[in-house]
């Protein structure tokens, strides 16, 4: 805008003949012309053989000119506060005669990079990076480049800036990878102000490799030991993350995060501790994403093991490896190592997971040993280890089972077996480790595959919305552990064949297949698709060979009753009611039920416990300090209590006090607490009540009797005015109807396409006063509205 600056125009083949360019404003067409040279013709540069040195020679000749100042912009234009650019275009005349027309930008305000925060960043990429200097808010398409010298092909990376004040612009950090032996590098930093001109700031970055590395924070819902299982196996992805990334993450573990409410607060302390991505390795941390939602301008990313959902959330990704792959494989060994043909599994839910996997188990025992039968139960449950999965465990025994897997936490049912001479089949993790040979074989989760993707995804800024990664043995999500020396080794080499074969592609949900009453279920040539594999409407149903026990229910102990077990065998012993203090509760994750304390500021006793929710939260007035309170204790007089829940009382200020123990305020000396005021206490005898009452009542019918007569007289006089106003209103209430006279307005405002480019906000204001005013005189004239655009 303040002119000067050198422009090179690119165009035809200029001739060697005299070049003047004119520059017009083209809201105002208002223009201005300026002197202009060759500096590039096609004749002139043209070799022997008639061929141009460049591409870009062949293509145009070139001329320069100096941007004149902005000056010939009309006043008004100079100066509005309201523009950051103006659109001009730039002709070209040779000798006169026009030629190419070109058009661009004039900036109001200065394009000018003072300092560069931080000034050095990880070549991983991420990092956000601030401008500061002077911008404008409105620039058409700003852009900055990273570039060295150095190797301007590889180092060379162009991205968008975000207007943030007229003093700061920012922008993220791209990937930049070192080669190797190099440690750090020095970068340019150029700008530009249209996404096509860049400028040298004079400012530079420093990329280097050894910066803070990406912080990757873990929520475990166990506490982390050498026990196999789900927790195991996230664990053992997470050490595979470390080891393959090394400096590049700093991985930070908090386990014991047991439920939605706890993974939330985990999740918001992650992100204000700098956690760049959050893993929630339990079913119910699946709502921990929602604590992103607080910080809108974090950078954070979470993703969710364990299961295959759609949040919908454009920083969520899951994972969950097709375990069902490795099931229907250690189904094949129980089938062939089984002796009494009854085989034992322990689910947890009716969820498409758990269904999935029992059924590809009992397709790999159908298909070596068609007269072997699964024996299926639900626990209702996935950590009822020393008490229900026992309770079932003992059953099956007493059915002849001789194998048993689960789809459960937990060690005591396969310990179970394994005490009676029996084999196991491990989940999650490889349980033969610890257990010994006693385990047939495992089906593993392999997380680790999963945790190092979208690691790098968050680390290279290449993450993308609504990831989700459904994988098995292929992709190296699932696998088997080594199979036992118990398992006969022309089973395992069979299992290996059928191992490659679901590598190469094979899926196991193929149609035809039937369900255990014979109704076909996948059509033949269908095969299930990830999103129909976790659709609870699809998969909801068992194949042949599974005989189907329901949820086991381990003694009717009926409403506000819970079990006891005893502690050494784990074995039923009675039902009893909660004592007073205490409420029948869930244990844990989805579990039994157990009495649990009332916490303090709630109470229960024995005429209102023994079903769900029987603690009561104290009432105003009231308090209970500790949990396990059987009634709540009142406020000593003094003191008060104002909400519900209280865990003790609050002090009255001086010059005020209760009247009585139990209250909820406190007054002055003369009044006493009203609903939520303080009354003064006035001394009236029943003789004086019953008058005060009378001469309320009076009162209220003279005041009716007054008010009728008022509007009747008012009708009778006004009776025309009345009629005649009813009348309008009930003509002009809707459209005339039809051969009614009537006169139709049109307003418009001319020009308006033009103004509201120049002027959008004049605009709003100027179109609603215009609206309010014709709406003003639509009402006085008995009008009406038909359409406003």
């Amino acid at each position: 805008f303040e002119g000067g600056t050198l422009l090179t125009l690119y165009g035809h083949n200029f001739k060697n003949v005299s070049h003047t360019v004119r520059f017009s404003h083209i809201l105002s067409g208002t223009s201005r012309f300026q002197n202009a040279s060759v500096i590039n013709n096609r004749d002139q540069i043209t070799s022997t053989d008639g061929c141009c040195t460049t591409c870009r020679e062949c293509q145009s000749s070139l001329i320069t000119t100096t941007l004149p100042a902005g000056g010939f912009l009309p006043d008004e234009y100079i100066s509005s506060t309201n523009w950051a650019f103006h659109a001009i275009t730039v002709q070209v005349f040779e000798s006169d005669e026009p030629t190419d027309v070109f058009w661009g930008f004039l900036y109001d305000t200065p394009w000018l990079i003072t300092a560069v925060e931080p000034k050095v960043v990880s070549m991983f990429g991420g990092n956000t990076v601030t401008l500061r200097g002077v911008f404008a808010a409105n620039l058409y398409s700003p852009m900055v480049r990273i570039y060295s010298p150095m190797h301007s092909g590889l180092w060379n990376r162009t991205t968008e800036l975000r207007y943030v004040s007229d003093t700061a612009m920012m922008f993220s950090m791209p990937e930049v990878l070192l080669p190797v032996g190099v440690d750090s590098a020095l970068f340019w930093v150029l700008h530009s102000a249209n996404g096509l001109d860049f400028f040298n700031s004079s400012e530079t970055i420093t990329v280097s490799k050894a910066l803070s590395p990406l912080k990757v924070c873990f929520m475990f819902f166990n506490g982390l030991d050498n026990k196999p299982g789900w927790t195991y196996a996230a664990n053992y992805g997470r050490l595979t993350l470390e080891t393959q990334l090394g400096h590049s993450v700093q991985v930070v573990v908090q386990d014991q995060v047991q439920g939605g409410d706890a993974a939330i607060a985990q999740a918001k302390r992650f992100i204000e501790d700098g956690c760049r991505l959050i893993v929630g390795v339990h079913i119910t941390h699946r709502t921990a994403h929602l604590a992103l939602l607080d910080y809108p301008n974090s950078t954070t990313k979470f993703v969710l093991s364990g299961e295959f959902f759609q949040p919908n959330e454009p920083n969520v990704g899951r994972c969950f490896p097709k375990l069902y792959e490795c099931r229907y494989l250690s189904g094949i060994i129980a089938g062939r190592v089984t002796k009494t043909n009854v085989i034992g599994y322990v689910g947890s839910f009716f969820l498409p997971q758990v269904i999935r996997q029992a059924n590809a188990f009992a397709l790999g025992v159908r298909k070596v040993n068609p007269n072997a039968t699964v024996v299926f139960y639900m626990a209702g449950g996935w950590n009822n280890e020393k008490k229900i999965d026992v309770q079932i465990g003992n059953l099956l025994l007493s059915m002849g089972a001789d194998i048993v897997t689960q789809h459960t936490n937990g060690l005591e049912l396969q310990n179970l077996f394994h005490r009676n001479n029996r084999y196991s089949i491990g989940q999650w993790a490889n349980y033969g480790a610890t257990e010994g040979s006693k385990v047939l074989v495992s089906s593993m989760n392999l997380w680790g595959p999963c945790f190092i993707k979208y690691t790098e995804r968050v680390l290279f800024d290449t993450w993308v919305k609504d990831q989700a990664y459904f994988r098995g043995l292929a992709d190296g999500y699932s696998d088997l552990s080594p199979m036992s020396v118990e398992v006969p080794l022309d089973v395992q080499a069979q299992v290996l064949f059928e191992r490659q074969a679901l590598i190469q592609g094979r899926n196991l949900y193929c149609g035809p297949l039937k369900d255990q009453q014979g109704n076909l279920v996948i059509a033949a040539g269908h095969c299930l698709s990830n999103a129909e594999l976790d659709d609870a409407d699809v998969m909801n149903f068992f194949v042949a060979g599974i005989d189907n026990r329901g949820t086991f229910i381990s003694r009717d102990c009926g409403e506000g009753l819970v079990a006891t077990y005893d502690n050494v065998t784990f074995e039923f012993s009675q039902c009893m009611m909660c004592p007073s203090g205490s409420e029948k509760a869930r244990t844990g994750d989805l579990e039994g039920y157990e009495c649990a304390d009332c916490t303090a500021g709630y109470f229960s006793n024995v005429k209102v416990t023994g079903a769900m929710g029987s603690c009561q939260p104290c009432l105003v007035g009231t308090f209970s300090s500790q949990s396990g309170a059987s009634l709540c204790t009142p406020c000593p007089t003094g003191f008060y209590q104002d909400i519900q829940k209280g865990t003790s009382c609050k002090s009255c200020p001086k010059g005020y006090d209760t009247q009585n123990m139990g209250s909820r305020m406190c007054c002055q000396s003369g009044f006493e607490p009203k609903d939520d005021f303080c009354i003064a206490v006035l001394s009236i005898g029943k003789k004086g009540k019953d008058h005060i009452a009378m001469i309320i009542g009076l009162s209220v019918l003279g005041c009716t009797i007054l008010i009728l007569s008022t509007a009747f007289v008012m009708y009778c006089t006004n009776r025309e005015t009345y009629q005649e106003r009813l009348q309008n209103y009930m003509l002009h209430r809707s459209p005339p109807s039809e051969g009614q006279s009537l006169t139709i307005a049109v307003t418009d405002i001319e020009g308006s396409t033009a103004l509201w480019d120049t002027f959008p906000d004049e605009m709003h204001a100027a179109l609603k006063l215009h609206d309010s005013l014709l709406r003003r005189l639509i009402v006085k004239h008995h009008g009406y509205e038909l359409l406003t655009e």
